[in-house]
């Protein structure tokens, strides 16, 4: 089965600087068989984002956002400077590790800049303890999304254990995409992965991706161990289908350039 990968890093422990970890990943890739990744840069990592941004030309299989702080006074000009000189094709925010609320002011201006430059946004949302303390909220994600209906906006990880509520904002808030990356297999034996799974149905499959978070967890393993959940859980082979790649087929021809 078709497979594309719509949330992956690269991996700090590989020795070298961008272009060996994009080669590195993008073996990977191929030897699981996954056709297409949406990797996402962090500004916390130590690889250079002007030199990603210029290796990123020559991986076609590799589709990169570009992670930036939103309270950077610089922020619109870095992202328009990896739009237009880069190959960055997205913006990445990162609340949880940045440390701001994703309804910020400065939020929502630097999401309207992204849709001005012609593309779309990811933002993570899995709640930690730390993100939590900070007032992190299901509803901020919706606001974020709100304040520009036009701008395609993927929601991260689904929310987290709050995959319930995050699904009905999207149910109302149809610019709000999914992934399932992480949050899936990091709740295993809980409740939450029969709720991802009930969030999956409710939605007919519907604004959901399949995501890794490699290199945090393995891309065979964690696709094997996704399959395996799905099977459990008897998910349609037309759902998988649209989670494991239709979807994210559907959104980069409709949105990357």
């Amino acid at each position: 089965m078709k497979v594309i990968d719509m949330h992956l890093h690269l991996d700090e422990t590989i020795e070298g600087d961008s272009k060996v970890a994009l080669d590195f990943l993008s073996s990977e890739m191929t030897k699981e068989g996954i056709s297409k990744g949406l990797l996402l840069h962090l500004n916390t990592q130590r690889f250079n984002y002007e030199d990603l941004g210029r290796e990123l030309g020559h991986f076609k299989n590799i589709v990169g956002f570009l992670n930036i702080n939103p309270m950077d006074k610089d922020a619109c000009l870095q992202l328009e400077d990896g739009v237009r000189k880069l190959n960055y094709k997205g913006l990445k925010l990162h609340p949880r590790l940045n440390k701001y609320r994703a309804n910020h002011p400065k939020v929502k201006i630097l999401f309207k800049k992204a849709h001005d430059l012609g593309i779309p946004t990811l933002v993570d949302a899995f709640p930690d303890g730390k993100s939590l303390l900070l007032g992190d909220e299901v509803t901020q994600y919706g606001e974020l999304a709100l304040s520009c209906p036009d701008a395609p906006l993927i929601v991260a990880h689904f929310g987290g254990h709050r995959v319930i509520d995050m699904m009905l904002v999207a149910k109302r808030v149809p610019n709000i995409y999914l992934n399932i990356a992480y949050t899936l297999l990091y709740y295993r034996g809980s409740s939450i992965t029969g709720d991802v799974i009930y969030a999956i149905k409710s939605m007919n499959g519907e604004r959901i991706f399949y995501g890794s978070d490699y290199p945090d967890r393995g891309l065979g393993e964690t696709l094997r161990l996704t399959l395996d959940v799905f099977d459990k859980f008897n998910l349609t082979s037309d759902l998988m289908q649209k989670v494991l790649y239709k979807n994210a087929e559907k959104f980069i021809k409709d949105f990357i350039k």
